[in-house]
This record gives structure tokens, sequence and C-alpha cells, in this order.
């Protein structure tokens, strides 16, 4: 099976272990492994009966931003054909065709960060589908795989500023609209709403150029300086006396670098999550602003995926969510959703701050691998099945969905803490007794 979520990156045992550093923050702040219960801090939940139905807001129609992108940003005689054959891409339709491009304006290098961005999100909405029904099929055998209606979020697309960095890889910023998310769910019946995305700003970067040292054979070949007194001799790396230019020299031509351009095959895309750079609070406050007007519905978001953008970035909303929750605006009707990282033996939270979290493992079982847009799904379609089983309130979907986790441990600087994962076993068992029971 194609693997369905390319942008994750594989996580190296060291950046792995980086998890653990980064989340000593979380827990200076005050942040605390966090459980399903509605607190007292969060704005309470109406005691409003659900209905077992769900609805998914994703990606269903993604050419509906490339078109609008198109009309807004490119000139009437721009030939898509043209730029595509003068970047080097003959198949502009794969990711590998895509990653052969080397854009020569900034016209070509806006056609392919929309190509890029179009690349991932393809299939999105499609997969986050198929997650819930392996899911209800799973959890329920002996009945009907539920489906859940669908709309797409193509038009909430907003492409902003396409910026450079030092060496000249290119990077997009892109805004989701919470003003046409919220008009989606106003028109929603459904009381269940799937989002695997985040609201607000996040950017993709496509990696076409390094910088590297432009004599690496140089960098065990270092001089060095020998004063006595006042006087100051020099040498090279094998004690032989030099100059004082030639050691300047020397030294200039160690640290000299140039750019390079990468081979298709070392060519990548970054997304930078929209929890884990500086748009973190203005994200999350854009969705619990959705969650709090709509207050008879349930609300599965995703939490975010580890990015490797100039050094790993991990999705981390612990700070801004305990800003909300000290003002009272937690909305008790939101639920976000993150997933369990392995790496080398090691297990722990993909990102912070999350209601609960879905194994890799029961992901990879489903025929997807790690990603909380995947995980989402799993918790969404759960949520419908325990509505459709009798729990009826939003306070008592929450404990029930507390009843299906278990307590996984994670190190967090020398302190263990446990947050709750995900027990099929308990889901299983679950639906069974229930659907034994009607």
């Amino acid at each position: 099976m194609e693997d369905k979520n390319t942008e994750i990156p594989k996580i190296s045992r060291r950046d792995f272990l980086k998890l653990g550093v980064a989340a000593v923050a979380g827990a200076a702040a005050g942040y605390a492994a966090r459980r399903l219960e509605i607190k007292p801090e969060t704005v309470g939940s109406p005691e409003i009966e659900l209905k077992p139905s769900v609805r998914v807001l994703d990606f269903f129609d993604i050419d509906q931003a490339k078109d609008k992108y198109f009309q807004n940003n490119f000139p009437s005689n721009f030939s898509e054909e043209d730029s595509w054959q003068e970047m080097g891409v003959s198949d502009p339709s794969t990711r590998e065709g895509l990653l052969r491009a080397v854009p020569k304006d900034e016209n070509q290098a806006k056609l392919l960060m929309m190509a890029l961005f179009r690349h991932r999100y393809q299939n999105h909405g499609k997969d986050v589908v198929a997650v819930m029904e392996k899911v209800s099929g799973l959890a329920s055998p002996d009945q009907k795989i539920a489906s859940p209606s669908r709309v797409s979020i193509a038009g909430a697309v907003e492409f902003g500023r396409l910026e450079y960095d030092d060496i000249g890889n290119p990077t997009i910023h892109v805004t989701l609209s919470p003003d046409v998310i919220d008009r989606l769910v106003s028109e929603t019946p459904e009381s269940v709403i799937n989002m695997s995305f985040e609201l607000g700003d996040f950017s993709l970067t496509y990696s076409l150029y390094e910088r590297k040292l432009k004599h690496p054979e140089m960098g065990r070949q270092g001089p060095s300086t020998i004063t006595v007194g006042e006087k100051t001799s020099y040498r090279d790396y094998q004690g032989n006396d030099i100059t004082e230019e030639e050691y300047n020299e020397i030294s200039r031509k160690m640290n000299e670098t140039e750019v390079f351009l990468h081979d298709p095959s070392e060519r990548d895309v970054r997304f930078l999550d929209g929890y884990a750079g500086s748009s973190t609070y203005q994200n999350l406050s854009k969705l619990t602003e959705v969650a709090r007007k709509h207050p008879e519905k349930m609300f599965v978001a995703a939490g975010g995926n580890p990015t490797y953008l100039k050094g790993l970035k991990i999705p981390d909303i612990r700070e801004a969510r305990a800003k909300f929750e000290k003002q009272g605006l937690w909305p008790g009707n939101l639920i976000i959703v993150g997933f369990q990282a392995r790496e080398s033996g090691f297990v722990g939270q993909a990102s912070y701050g999350a209601d609960i979290y879905v194994a890799d493992k029961d992901l990879e079982d489903l025929g997807f691998s790690g990603a909380s847009s995947y995980a989402t799904p799993v918790v969404t379609e759960i949520t419908r099945g325990l509505i459709d089983n009798g729990l009826k309130t939003h306070k008592q979907v929450r404990e029930g969905l507390v009843a299906l986790t278990q307590a996984a441990e994670a190190w967090e600087g020398s302190e263990k803490v446990e947050y709750p994962l995900l027990d099929f076993g308990k889901v299983k068992s679950s639906f069974v007794s229930s659907s034994q029971n009607k």
C-alpha cells in the first residue's frame, strides 16, 4: 500500500530523544498529562443530546483552491506546460516528478508550490474517510459500516506570500480561513465534526538548495597559534611554521561555504505545522472560537505532526491551551487528538497537549502510517459509536472515551508522566458488548 502521509518524516533516534527534552518546557509551564474529563476551567458543555452522525470537513476538491490561486496570482498568458518544461518536469502529477523542478522565476516557484500543496492534499479527505470506515468495521464487525457525510474545505484555503531563505529555497505561507470553516459548521446538521487539519497559518518549504563547506577535506587540517609573551607564532596542522597571512587564508578556506543544488532524490518538501511555530496561540484561538460558537457540536481535531525544518519542530499547544483554560475559554466540546510514535525502541508522543493519542502501530494495522490526520478520524468514529450506544451528552462521551484508554508513560526530563492512549482491545470489547445488548 502506498505511504499515505509522506510529509511525516521518519524521526531519527537522536531527534526522537529531543521529544523528551521538548516536553520539559511544557512541564515548566505547569502542564500536567491530560485526561478527557471536563474541568471547571473549561467552557461548560451544554447537556444537549448528540446524534450518532458525523460530518468530515476536509479536502475533497483541491482543484478548487488551485483555480482560485491561479485566477488571483498569474497573468492571463501564463502557460503551465511551458513552465513545467522550463523547470525540467515531465510529469507534474507525481511527487517524484515535482521534485525535479528548479524554478527560474517567481511565477514558476508559485506554480511549483501550489502543485506540491495540491499533491499532499489531493487524497487527504478520501483517506480520512477510509480510516473512519475501517474503524467502523473493526469496532462493530456485525453491523453495517458507517460512512460519514463530507464537505470540502478547499474554499477555506488562502495562499499568502512567497518568500526565500538566504540560499534560495522557496516557502509559501498558507491560511485556512476560520470564517469559511465556521460557515460550513453552521450549515452542518450532524453532531460530530471531524477536523483532520488546523485552522490558521502554516507553511511549506521546498528544500532545493543546501549550504555546505566548500573544502570539507580541510575539516581536520586546522592551523594553530602559540603565544609566548607578546610573540605569536603560527603553525599548520602538521606543526610546520607558517606566516600570519597563511594562517588567515587557511582559516578562511576552512569556513568558506557555497550553495549546492540537491539532486532530485535528495530534495524534499517540509510543511511547518501550525502548532509548531510562532502562530500556535493564534491558530489554536481560531479553533477554540469556532468550537465555542457551536456548543451543540462535538469537535474532534488534529493535534499536529512533527516536521524537520532547520531542526526538528514538534507541535506543542500546552502553553497556549493553559492560557485559554485560565481564562475559562477552553471549550468542553473539543477533543484534540495526537499520535504515539516509535523509533529504535523509544516510544512517546509526537505532539504535546492533546487529549488522547492513537498508537502509530494501530494506524499501521489500519493501513496508514503515523499522523494526527489519521489518528483523528479513529477517535471521531469511536465517538460516533459511543453516541450510538447511548452516551448522548458531551460529558458522557468524554467519560466514555476515557474508559477506552490506557495510561501510557513517557519521560519529561527526569520526570515520568502519563498520557491517555487509546486501547483498541477495550474499544473492540466495548462495542461488541454493546452490540450484543441491543
